[in-house]
């Protein structure tokens, strides 16, 4: 644990413990949860700091990885960025990227012990993989009609940032942590502060290429990156960009459902008008901030995907993304595409969702992001509930 990253977590500890009467009740936080998350992150970052600084004495060739155009999957949460970065991840002689226990232990001296182990569990008949994915099956549950999570599916990798505390995940945990700057990273969070993150999130980065292959390119999925165009550009200057865009109807009413329930596990306090406010300001904010800095970048270096037409036509954007950055596709990752898509087909998303009840109106959307139903061609009827596919 680095001291920018201790002075960050005595603040979140005092905030959380001491000054809990500060805040309205919308955004305190049980004493369980935050007692728990903070001794944890304590012990558990201690721990990786070590092992870290073994990093350097052991494989510190990782630091001469040169990271050579990098894929970037950003959009709205909810948008589908986690059905492309899954099925685009299936190839994996070409992509290097994280999945969630390569995002929890980020040092190579860890994901190498953990993959001795995994070895050894795989010539017992994987015993600990099943039992790890039996509980994840009877936790996660509730999650997981939202979002699919698990130890061994590919993830969101800003969640690195987590680390060091600078997760922008970290607004939805702790609302009075001031960790609102992070969701309008380019606009908002300190210049210096910036540069403490990105090349964080570049180290983490090379640690993961050197342990799955440094020949590889880096195939990146995380909607809070869409605040960070600029940051991304400026830290890989020959990054690609690919831009989910989906109606923005179900998008809002999608990241509202799921917003309260983090906020069922977080916090006992009843759900306010607040709450939906902060989540559909962060909505609109990633839907119009993106698709101007975009606009400015070369032709070659973005493609922006809409969700209809990833759903309803698959193989064609998935050819068209291949395409666009000059990418082959061999016969073996054209078989596993094949397959993913004919599973998109038959899914079916447990999720259920509508506006009802918040503060978020139906026409207020349509005022707010008329250009986004412009530009294309978004029906502007909500629907009941969500698509087909829909699990973003």
């Amino acid at each position: 644990m680095t001291l920018s990253t201790g002075r960050r977590y005595v603040r979140l500890l005092h905030l959380s413990l001491f000054r809990r009467k500060d805040f309205p009740p919308s955004q305190r936080r049980s004493v369980a949860f935050c007692v728990i998350f903070l001794t944890i992150f304590a012990g558990f970052e201690v721990f990786t700091a070590i092992c870290f600084l073994l990093d350097e004495v052991l494989f510190r060739r990782y630091r001469s990885i040169v990271l050579r155009e990098p894929i970037f999957v950003i959009g709205n949460p909810r948008s589908g960025t986690t059905i492309l970065h899954r099925v685009m991840a299936c190839d994996d002689e070409r992509f290097v990227f994280f999945r969630s226990w390569e995002i929890l232990f980020p040092s190579i001296l860890q994901k190498k012990l953990l993959s001795a182990l995994g070895r050894l569990d795989r010539s017992l008949g994987r015993p600990l993989r099943r039992r790890i994915e039996r509980f994840e099956a009877r936790h996660f549950e509730k999650i997981n009609r939202i979002h699919e999570f698990g130890l061994f599916q590919p993830e969101e990798d800003d969640k690195l940032l987590l680390h060091i505390l600078l997760g922008p995940e970290l607004v939805l945990l702790f609302p009075y942590g001031g960790f609102d700057a992070l969701v309008r990273f380019d606009h908002s969070v300190d210049p210096a502060v910036r540069r403490t993150a990105m090349e964080f999130y570049a180290n983490c980065i090379r640690r993961q290429a050197y342990f799955k292959g440094p020949q590889k390119t880096l195939l990146s999925k995380s909607p809070w990156a869409s605040a960070r165009v600029d940051s991304l550009a400026e830290q890989f200057p020959d990054s690609k960009l690919i831009y989910l865009v989906r109606n923005p109807l179900d998008v809002v009413a999608s990241i509202i459902s799921f917003v309260h329930e983090i906020h069922r596990g977080v916090s006992t306090a009843e759900f306010t008008a607040e709450l939906d406010e902060g989540a559909y300001e962060v909505v609109k904010f990633f839907y119009l901030d993106p698709l101007e800095r975009l606009a400015a970048l070369p032709p070659d270096r973005y493609l922006i995907v809409n969700y209809d037409e990833l759903i309803g036509e698959p193989r064609k954007v998935f050819d068209r993304i291949h395409q666009h950055f000059g990418l082959s596709i061999t016969p073996g990752f054209s078989l596993r595409l094949d397959r993913e898509v004919a599973r998109m087909r038959r899914h079916k998303s447990r999720h259920r969702y509508s506006l009802d009840g918040s503060s978020v109106t139906h026409e207020r959307i349509l005022s707010d992001l008329q250009s986004v139903f412009d530009r294309f061609g978004f029906d502007r009827q909500m629907r009941s509930g969500p698509t087909p596919a829909e699990r973003a």
